[in-house]
This record gives C-alpha cells, sequence and structure tokens, in this order.
C-alpha cells in the first residue's frame, strides 16, 4: 500500500533538517509518543544523519478481529531515519517486531509558503497471502491516524531550533 504525506513546520527548511538531525528530538519526541524507546544507534557526519530506535507505541485505530494476532494493540517497532543533510532528501524503514510489516519512507525537505515542508511518500508491505493487503492498509491507516499528533509535537520542539 502507497500513500503520500505533506507535514508543513512552522520554521524553514534549514531549523527542520537541524532538528531532524539532532538525536535530543527523536529523545523528546518518543519520550512523549511512546510508551518505551530506546536509541540503538545513532551517527552524525557532515553529510548525513542516522538514527536507528526501537519502541513501544499504542495503536491508533481499532484492529480487525483478523489482524489480532499479527497487529496487536501495541507495536514494538523497529525504525531507522537517514537523512542526506545536503540534499534534504531521507528515507524511513520501519520493521514491526514479530509481524511480517515492512515501512519504508522517502523524505524531501522543502521550504514552502508557510515553513519547511517534508513530503513524505510511504510504502506498506505485508507479505502474507490473501490477507496481506488489509492489514498493510490497517498499518497505514494507523500511521496516517498518528501524523496530526506526531507534527504537533515536532512543532513544539522545533521551537528550540
Amino acid at each position: 500500500m502507497n500513500f503520500e504525506e505533506k507535514y508543513v513546520y512552522n520554521k524553514a527548511a534549514d531549523s527542520v533538517m537541524k532538528m531532524f538531525s539532532d538525536r535530543d528530538y527523536f529523545e523528546r519526541k518518543y519520550a512523549q509518543a511512546a510508551d518505551s524507546f530506546e536509541v540503538l544507534e545513532h551517527e552524525l557526519s557532515d553529510s548525513t544523519f542516522r538514527i536507528k530506535v526501537t519502541r513501544t507505541v499504542p495503536t491508533d485505530v481499532p484492529v480487525p478481529n483478523f489482524a489480532k494476532k499479527l497487529i496487536p494493540g501495541s507495536m514494538t517497532v523497529i525504525q531507522e531515519d537517514i537523512w542526506d543533510l545536503a540534499a534534504r532528501t531521507g528515507k524511513i524503514s520501519i520493521d514491526v517486531v514479530g509481524s511480517p510489516v515492512h515501512v519504508t519512507a522517502n523524505m524531501r525537505l522543502i521550504d514552502g509558503p508557510k515553513g519547511g515542508e517534508n513530503h513524505v511518500s510511504w510504502k506498506v508491505d505485508c507479505r502474507i497471502p490473501l490477507i496481506g493487503g488489509k492489514i498493510a492498509k490497517f498499518v497505514a491507516d494507523d500511521i496516517q491516524a498518528k501524523s496530526p499528533e506526531d507534527l504537533r509535537l515536532s512543532n513544539e520542539i522545533l521551537a528550540d531550533y
């Protein structure tokens, strides 16, 4: 399942990129948005930022009965974000622990008329015959349900950049 989202921030793209390449941003955000989290890996160079985090999050949409064994009411995910700092392009890779679901996203951060805009192309895969598409749609719906709160928290933290 593929879908697009645009996240509009209340500061210019340079400030947003500074935030997106700061480990402290992820720790502050996940302290508020996750039940628990741990930074597994982190690296910053002149050209690249990378962070890998495991976190447990509640699902924000009702889990259909057929999916409850694969997607519990709370999910543990391992997420890696990688940014090319000069190009302001990035990738996200998410694995839902204990599930056949894999999520990827390509990101492009630009200056828009109201501030930085992160244009994200999401892809949710679930390779289970017959029901994989329905599970992928459920995960996509959950991502979209969480997006407004994620953007709100990010804009709140962005005030410090």
